[in-house]
């Protein structure tokens, strides 16, 4: 096929993509405070091991009260997981330990049916019901593990806009780091621009509309950050598989597929 119309092929799927996630105008939050009322959902579904939690937090600053969820779990083709990951960080909820969490103010998860919460009135986190005043999504949760001493509880890989007021601010906490911060995502409309050069490996994998990569910082650009590419994956047309055009696949993170026999959860997960 004729690069310029792989170009285009790509400029139409960026348009698309930028579109459908237009409508998003949500605020950015960094909120720090005790944890409580902690909701954890960690169950089998279908066929992978699902995972959420929810939990209250009185914002040390602004003394209002939070409802904060999760990102949903984004299996990809029964093989890989795009996020979010939990670090195996061992928490005694019980104890209201203080938590840091940076995300939106918004339910930025899918519902039942599939569809983006936004800030719909019906939106519920399993039976409970999202109804609280303010109400946000976790990209990042610390814990404080020891005075002034935080660690990662939580992390969404899963990116998309955001907004205008967020999308800057969620990319500057992903910057230059390495696990558990790669981010994942459809690599049309994305407001980070990719690194230099990038635009030749769409054109060249046309079907690779799924990324894998890191943030990185671009001083003197109008973002302030770039996303590097280290795989492209997608759907094969006559074959209807998932593939990895770019990249090794050995590296993209797996599912915890099978369920175990007997009752508990997957060790260390």
């Amino acid at each position: 096929m004729r690069i310029d119309i792989l170009l285009a092929s790509v400029a139409l799927v960026l348009a698309c993509s930028a579109a459908a996630e237009a409508q998003r105008n949500y605020n950015p939050i960094d909120l720090k405070g005790r944890a409580t009322s902690v909701v954890e959902k960690h169950f089998h579904r279908a066929y992978y091991w699902h995972r959420d939690i929810s939990f209250l937090i009185e914002d040390e600053k602004t003394k209002k009260t939070w409802r904060i969820v999760s990102r949903d779990c984004m299996p990809n083709e029964n093989r890989w997981m795009f996020g979010p990951t939990y670090t195996g960080l061992k928490v005694d909820w019980k104890s209201k330990p203080r938590v840091r969490v940076v995300g939106v103010d918004a339910v930025d998860r899918p519902d039942a049916a599939g569809k983006q919460a936004f800030d719909r009135p019906e939106a519920r986190f399993y039976d409970l019901k999202l109804d609280e005043e303010n109400c946000g999504t976790a990209m990042i949760i610390w814990v404080e593990v020891k005075p002034d001493v935080w660690k990662e509880y939580y992390v969404n890989n899963w990116i998309h806009r955001w907004g205008p007021k967020a999308d800057k601010f969620i990319h500057s906490f992903y910057a230059d780091k390495g696990k558990p911060y790669e981010v994942f995502g459809w690599w049309g409309g994305k407001a980070c621009p990719f690194v230099k050069g990038s635009h030749k490996l769409f054109a060249k994998y046309p079907k690779g509309q799924l990324f894998h990569g890191w943030v990185k910082s671009a001083p003197g650009t109008e973002f302030g950050y770039v996303l590097t590419v280290e795989h492209l994956m997608g759907k094969d047309r006559e074959t209807r598989a998932s593939h990895v055009f770019h990249g090794d696949p050995k590296t993209l993170p797996s599912i915890h597929r099978y369920k175990p026999k007997g009752k508990g959860k997957p060790k260390g997960k």
